[in-house]
């Protein structure tokens, strides 16, 4: 049977959703395209990253029945998207060491999936897929494994895209099919929090056409204040024409160079160019290849430093000062929510103080940087004359809490940020 014929009988694409509740439209759902929009347009906004689901997962499944083609596709989409997640949050090298997934419980991994599209014939099963995974299971899958792994994506980061011509840069083209590609890449799943400038007139001020290339960093850095990212990175692309230029200028493309030309507090992804062809490209334009090209290696050199293997965990004696009891409610909830944090054990509580050991991976330098991300920090708690070892410990009001330390425990303090907001 043709594929067209297999269109043809498929009815249209469809998008179903699994383990989520359905959405019933009222008719103030007619404004959100316009309001979503408006948000897309405000500088420093960015779509949430989530590090454990995956979309457009592509299975084509050919069985005796349409519907056994469907079960069978579905379980496959499903595997190829547990190994696209376990591969995102390691790099290549240990690629080789990921468990496998077809030993893997799928009913205990998947929180959700969706079909994005689907066509059905007789015989055969052809869909798109989005899967969602369950990240405190994932992390369980992986940690006999021993393969080292990143926690979270990373902080924002701005890219400006530019593209050179005849030796000429163009920083600030918001129609060219470069910062198009990057617009469509930007919303693929990956571990990058990717953010566009708008290239309205602050932006063309902050940076213009003929800054010197002493100034550029500078400029990067100005940029990425005011869309509230951690870094910026002018990427450029240098395209070879395999047809002469129309009256527009442009072009059929046959290759294209790929360069990082300038960058502001990220790591030093991708020295010099990288040229990507166009029967590299397959089934998306050269352009969002060589995105694809500058996305991989940004996401590479960001993860090297930051896997933790999840074997080395050290342990912290930490106290924390409780103005009543429901702070602690608020910081502890915020302890699990850290990644780097695998235990919170309670040793004693009262209302006035809580004393807890932490189990935390990634060493001190991440764990700060994680806690501080949340509103809190470790400071080294001054020494104290160890208390009697008898009473009780009780939540009560007014309780006394009986600590069991001794002198060569090292204790920190555990407190909100001084300034009451994240860092």
């Amino acid at each position: 049977m043709s594929f067209a014929m297999l269109r043809a009988r498929s009815g249209g694409s469809k998008r179903r959703s699994f383990g989520r509740p359905r959405v019933r439209w009222s008719p103030l759902a007619r404004l959100l395209p316009v309001a979503v929009l408006l948000l897309a347009l405000v500088p420093g906004r960015a779509h949430a990253v989530d590090i454990f689901s995956v979309g457009g997962v592509e299975v084509d499944v050919v069985a005796e029945s349409a519907v056994r083609a469907r079960e069978e596709a579905i379980r496959e989409g499903q595997r190829l998207a547990l190994r696209r997640v376990l591969e995102r949050l390691t790099t290549p090298a240990n690629y080789d060491r990921l468990p496998s997934i077809e030993d893997a419980d799928m009913t205990s991994l998947v929180r959700s999936f969706e079909i994005e599209r689907e066509q059905m014939a007789a015989t055969r099963y052809v869909a798109s897929m989005f899967v969602a995974f369950d990240g405190d299971a994932v992390r369980r899958l992986l940690r006999p494994s021993g393969v080292p792994i990143v926690l979270e994506p990373s902080e924002p980061l701005l890219v400006v895209p530019a593209v050179e011509r005849a030796g000429r840069l163009d920083i600030w083209d918001a129609t060219g099919p470069w910062r198009d590609a990057w617009s469509q890449e930007a919303e693929r799943n990956t571990l990058l929090d990717l953010r566009l400038p708008l290239g309205d007139l602050p932006d063309m001020a902050a940076l213009p056409q003929d800054l010197p290339t002493g100034q550029v960093g500078e400029a990067l850095a100005a940029l990425a204040a005011r869309y509230g990212a951690a870094g910026a990175v002018l990427v450029v692309a240098r395209p070879a024409s395999a047809t002469p230029p129309d009256a527009a200028g442009a072009g059929e493309v046959s290759s294209l160079d790929v360069e990082i030309l300038a960058r502001h507090d990220w790591p030093d992804a991708m020295p010099g160019r990288r040229r990507v062809a166009a029967g590299d490209a397959e089934s998306v334009s050269i352009w969002r290849h060589g995105v694809r090209a500058v996305m991989q290696a940004l996401e590479d050199d960001w993860k090297r430093d930051r896997l933790v293997t999840f074997g080395e965990v050290a342990d912290l004696f930490v106290r924390v000062p409780l103005g009543e009891l429901a702070d602690w409610v608020s910081i502890s909830r915020t302890l699990h929510e850290v990644p780097e944090v695998q235990t919170v054990s309670i040793e004693t509580i009262s209302q006035s103080e809580a004393t807890v050991d932490l189990g935390y991976v990634g060493g001190r330098t991440r764990l700060d940087r994680a806690l501080g991300d949340r509103g809190l920090e470790l400071t080294r708690a001054p020494p104290r004359r160890p208390e009697m070892e008898s009473g009780q410990s009780t939540t009560g009001a007014g309780a006394r809490a009986i600590r069991r330390s001794g002198p060569e425990r090292e204790e920190w303090l555990l407190r909100p940020l001084a300034s009451g907001g994240r860092r």
